[in-house]
């Protein structure tokens, strides 16, 4: 997810965002005792995916599972708040070679 804003209050998540997909709503609950968060994700006028996690411990990260209804797909997850390194370390990075431009004189 690219852009996202969730709010946790009494057992329930509600929030919205947008990502390549599209714009969504999410929904769902979580368990302060067990750190289990169950959350649905409805892209405006389209699918939806749903959402399984479990927080790592600190209160900041989930992880999990995601599942399309309907589908086999299904992938990983995980979520941390805005300002905070990406707890798995990774970064992207992309390396390309350039072709090498020969120079001709001009008489």
């Amino acid at each position: 997810m690219r852009d996202l804003i969730l709010n946790f209050a009494s057992g329930k998540v509600e929030g919205s965002g947008c990502d390549w997909v599209g714009l969504f709503t999410l929904y769902g609950t979580y368990d302060i005792e067990t750190g289990r968060c169950s959350l649905v994700k409805q892209y405006l006028g389209m699918h939806e995916v749903n959402y399984a996690g479990q927080n790592d411990g600190d209160g900041h990260w989930l992880w999990g599972v995601w599942t399309m209804p309907r589908s086999a797909d299904r992938g990983g997850f995980h979520l941390w708040p805005k300002g905070m390194a990406d707890p798995t370390g990774s970064s992207l990075r992309a390396e390309e070679d350039l072709p090498v431009a020969e120079l001709v004189p001009t008489v």
